[in-house]
């Protein structure tokens, strides 16, 4: 249900003198699992403001002003909040248009325009999984990157490892000798041999820790590898969106400019509406063409009184 609101004024912008304020649907129709009846409702009409909730569909609103006069006017109340204003002029369209497939009408353009705006909203949101897969994918490059520095250097501390094993064994090698050639250099020997195992166990070690630096690289190069491949499947998902996103926007597009075709396809021979008593004017009917029908109406009721055809 709508809420329907506006003031009534003079033209010289006076609250209008108006004792009762009723609104009822044009016709019986049924809806919501009953039947809406055609029956009048009295509506808030205050410091010269008109306030109602009412059904979607073609409505009356019945002025019953001070002088005595009865004044009733024709709307359309859609499923939204609207102006009175609205509601006035999309009931002057009833005058051209059947009232219940004026009403059929204004329901399918508001649920195409709910479609259409659901469908940007869609096209949005995939344009942010872009851009969030886009950030993610240069995430992993940097990742990637530090774990080809870290692996480098874990490589130059293995080549420095095996630079001091070396020179424990030149070391070794030497002490060896010196103890052969002479028993007195026997002591500088065994230090020249306490020298090289330190320098030995300090190499091993240092081994090891390269060891666990190149494990660390090769860890950092696989979580580097699964995020850039997360990444490629993020970005795939965002492009398949935005594209179902467009296609949801296409054929919203193409249902609303159906629904205009087939209002004007239907234009001909419908009746013109004139409530009153009398005979009714060609002049209040400009629009009127040769084979349309004029049926008089009774405000008050709703019930035809009189109809006429204009000739060809």
């Amino acid at each position: 249900m709508g809420v329907v609101t506006g003031p009534l004024r003079t033209v010289a912008s006076e609250i209008a003198e108006v004792r009762n304020v009723k609104v009822k649907g044009m016709f019986d129709r049924p809806e919501d699992g009953g039947i809406t009846l055609d029956d009048y409702a009295k509506v808030d009409y205050t410091a010269g403001v008109v306030t109602f909730e009412a059904l979607p569909g073609a409505a009356v609103l019945k002025l019953d002003r001070v002088n005595g006069r009865v004044t009733t006017i024709k709307m359309i109340i859609p499923e939204e909040d609207c102006t009175l204003e609205d509601a006035v002029k999309a009931g002057g369209v009833a005058d051209h248009v059947d009232s219940v497939r004026l009403s059929q009408i204004v329901h399918m353009i508001e649920t195409t325009e709910r479609n259409a705006t659901n469908a940007a909203t869609s096209a949005g949101v995939a344009k942010g999984h872009a851009d969030r897969a886009a950030e993610e994918n240069s995430a992993a490059q940097s990742a990637a990157g530090r774990a080809g520095a870290s692996e480098a250097k874990a490589k130059e501390s293995e080549d420095k490892a095996k630079n001091y094993e070396e020179a424990a064994g030149l070391a070794a090698s030497a002490a060896s000798t010196s103890a052969g050639q002479a028993d007195g250099k026997a002591t500088l020997a065994g230090q020249f041999a306490d020298a090289a195992d330190q320098a030995s166990r300090t190499a091993t070690g240092q081994a090891g820790v390269a060891t666990g630096k190149a494990g660390e690289a090769a860890t950092s190069a696989d979580t580097a590898s699964n995020h850039a491949s997360a990444a490629d499947t993020a970005r795939q998902g965002a492009v398949e969106a935005q594209g179902l996103a467009e296609d949801a926007a296409d054929e919203a597009q193409a249902k609303a400019q159906q629904i205009f075709d087939n209002y004007h396809a239907t234009r001909a021979n419908h009746p013109w509406i004139f409530y009153g008593t009398g005979n009714p004017l060609l002049s209040d009917f400009p629009h009127a063409k040769p084979g349309d029908f004029i049926h008089r109406k009774d405000p008050t009721t709703g019930n035809t009184t009189g109809e006429w055809r204009i000739d060809p």
